[in-house]
């Protein structure tokens, strides 16, 4: 920790680019198990599919051989310049042969052969000029017709339903081939090698093949989903997550938590909702040791360098800086220390109204000398705990917080406090926090997990950078537990902080039950 307030930090921040960063953390174990988990769910639809819905198919073909002098070919007249228009007669023969009028002449042959009710099983049956006939397209869907390797030999294979239709359609197509060939180019001829057999199994679907596929689809789903998801969500969630982008020390996490009873019904019926003084009585066992974890962390990091103050703040309005400053205090008092609390939030004051107390004086009545400083202090709030109030709104609250005077008052609260806990702005808002933090440890960030974003953070760290200021260490507030170590799940529903109505102005009025009236105090500097 830097302890020079006139000397620059020098910030960390994690170079891994955002792709590397996604890359690294697809492998985790939780989304290991997400990709797992659904590439088996896809590999068992693809199972199901191909089992129970697909029909299944079966193949067969055969060969025929193209010469180019109506067959007579000798040993001895075999030239490669033969064999070259062979090859090119091959290539228009597949042309030919997926023609229509082709196609409509096999589907003759296969209604004569199979008779007109059997067909009707396989094919849809139309009628032109009073004679039953199978449309083209049909048949050619059943047809894959090609040179075997660029030389001389066509296979025409044949797929269907029936192992015996397939065989059926080939062996009438060698049968049509030739008559059609001589005919159109007039010079060559087409020789069936063999005759289609039956297929004794079938050829697709091939179950274990897409089940694979799936399987491998799934893994590939979930893969481009998570990484889109992660590439394009920068909120801070959690310490690993904030780990991954910034080095920097974490002192603890404050879990998402609610009471069940959050509105209580008064006397009268109306519904009384539960204050931060509730709260921090009956607060869940999570968040006790939560604030315990904080406070020892913070503590070592300040006897390392005799420190007693610590400035508090927060990217953002509604972090949960204010309650994590008064139930801090709180913790650092339970051990048996002296501490004070300050309320040095001059522009939108919150502390009285959390813990529902007021006062006559505050810190702006001490700079204006109205008081001295024991006089503004609201005396024993709980054991080892006091607590100094704004005392009103200031109209300069960053001359006040650089003045010479309240250097003073500080120096007079170290003599008496162990720890002095100060609750300031939003450090992206204004620059107080920075400026009070000169006199300081160094400033402590209050993290909202799931509203804070990666670049809220590094406003944060350019603002604290260009004041030369110290951040001594990070505390991420509101962290879904869910799926963390804390086990049981709550609802918080407590708004730590500014709460709505905040708007692009940093101001708010201020009123206690000794002072009703609205007033601006002049300051003495």
């Amino acid at each position: 920790m830097v302890n020079k307030f006139d000397e620059k930090v020098n910030y960390k921040h994690n170079n891994d680019i955002d792709i590397l960063r996604v890359i690294k953390n697809l492998f985790k174990v939780k989304n290991v198990i997400l990709i797992f988990i659904v590439g088996i769910l896809f590999a068992s639809a693809s199972f199901a599919y191909s089992k129970f819905v697909l029909p299944e198919l079966f193949t067969t073909s055969v060969s025929m051989y193209v010469n180019n002098e109506n067959g007579r070919y000798t040993s001895e007249s075999v030239e490669m310049s033969a064999l070259t228009t062979s090859r090119n007669l091959a290539n228009s023969y597949v042309v030919i042969l997926n023609n229509d009028a082709v196609m409509e002449k096999v589907g003759l042959e296969i209604i004569d052969l199979y008779g007109i009710e059997d067909i009707k099983n396989y094919f849809p049956i139309d009628e032109k000029n009073n004679k039953k006939y199978i449309k083209a397209k049909y048949i050619k869907n059943c047809f894959n017709i090609s040179p075997v390797n660029e030389t001389e030999i066509l296979e025409v294979s044949a797929t269907t339903t029936s192992p015996y239709l397939s065989a059926d359609l080939c062996n009438s197509m060698t049968r049509v081939a030739p008559e059609f060939l001589k005919r159109v180019i007039g010079a060559g001829s087409v020789n069936a090698i063999d005759v289609a057999s039956v297929p004794d199994s079938k050829s697709s679907p091939n179950i274990a093949e897409n089940t694979v596929k799936g399987f491998l689809a799934g893994i590939f789903l979930v893969v481009v989903i998570l990484f889109i998801k992660m590439l394009l969500d920068t909120k801070i969630r959690d310490t690993e997550n904030f780990k991954d982008r910034f080095d920097y020390p974490v002192f603890g996490e404050i879990p998402f938590i609610s009471l069940d009873s959050e509105n209580e019904k008064g006397k009268k019926g109306k519904k009384k909702k539960k204050g931060v003084m509730e709260i921090i009585a009956n607060g869940s066992f999570q968040t006790k040791e939560a604030y315990n974890t904080i406070c020892n962390n913070l503590l070592v990091t300040m006897s390392m360098n005799d420190e007693k103050i610590i400035v508090i703040s927060s990217p953002e309005m509604s972090d949960g800086k204010s309650t994590v400053s008064i139930k801090l205090s709180k913790a650092i008092a339970n051990m048996g220390k002296k501490v004070l609390l300050m309320d040095l939030d001059l522009r939108r004051p919150s502390i009285h109204k959390k813990l529902n107390i007021t006062s006559k004086y505050g810190i702006i009545d001490v700079m204006a000398k109205s008081t001295d400083f024991d006089g503004a202090i609201y005396k024993n709030f709980s054991e080892n705990m006091d607590i100094l109030l704004s005392g009103g709104i200031s109209p300069n609250p960053s001359e006040i917080l650089s003045s010479k005077r309240m250097k003073e008052i500080l120096e007079e609260a170290k003599e008496k406090y162990d720890y002095i806990i100060i609750d300031s702005p939003p450090i992206n808002l204004v620059t107080d926090s920075c400026i009070i933090s000169k006199l300081a440890a160094g400033l402590m960030i209050v993290i909202k997990a799931n509203e804070n974003k990666i670049e809220d953070f590094r406003k944060t760290l350019d603002n604290i950078e260009i004041s030369r200021s110290n951040l001594i260490g990070v505390v991420i507030n509101g962290v879904d537990t869910s799926s963390t170590r804390y086990g049981k799940k709550y609802n918080y529903k407590y708004g730590y902080g500014y709460g709505y109505g905040y708007g692009y102005r940093y101001g708010y009025n201020y009123s206690s039950e000794n002072s009703k009236e609205k007033k601006e105090k002049k300051v003495q500097q």
